[in-house]
């Protein structure tokens, strides 16, 4: 039973086939960085103001002492929201009180073509892991499987290959369990 139902955590829904080439009309990918575990109430108040936004999430589950079985979703990058507009939508995330800085990256297509792989993951149902640090590894991209197309590192937990979706700018990452047999080296 989860504690609170999972949120909308993209706006608008349609936001990846909106973005054509970041950059253009002054629209630009901003990453919040959040007071203390302010990601959803800092999602929240954007999707009011109508401010387009990306804060991935997962869910994580655990039983309570009592022996109950507990569930969240938690932000995928904890202390991070990425959001998309000009300097208005960056006016509107400091309104909100809920961000320590605004960080913006210089790589505007990489940091979009990272994010639309992890959204993309999202919606094909892939069970995202959080990976706070980045190993060294092979770069490979994805041949074969429902992920065709994706490039990153493949890495080993429990036993099961694992490909690493990274955000170069946060030097953090997500991993999805893949086939050995699904890649290619780069």
């Amino acid at each position: 039973m989860p504690i609170l139902a999972k949120e909308p955590n993209v706006f608008p829904d349609d936001l990846f086939s909106v973005i054509s080439s970041p950059g253009s009309e002054g629209q630009t990918w901003w990453v919040a960085y959040t007071m203390a575990r302010q990601e959803k109430k800092l999602v929240r108040q954007l999707r009011a103001r109508g401010v387009a936004h990306f804060c991935p999430l997962y869910r994580r589950q655990w039983y309570s002492p009592s022996g109950r079985k507990r569930e969240a979703y938690l932000p995928l990058f904890p202390g991070y929201v990425f959001f998309f507009g000009d300097g208005s939508a960056k006016d509107a995330a400091w309104k909100t009180q809920c961000v320590s800085r605004i960080l913006f990256p210089h790589d505007q297509l990489l940091l979009h073509s990272q994010l639309w792989q992890i959204w993309d993951a999202e919606q094909r149902g892939a069970e995202l892991t959080p990976e706070p640090r980045l190993e060294k590894g092979q770069r490979v991209r994805v041949i074969a499987g429902r992920f065709v197309g994706y490039e990153g590192t493949v890495i080993y937990r429990a036993n099961r290959c694992r490909l690493v979706l990274a955000i170069d700018f946060l030097q953090r990452g997500a991993s999805l369990e893949i086939n050995e047999w699904d890649v290619e080296p780069i």
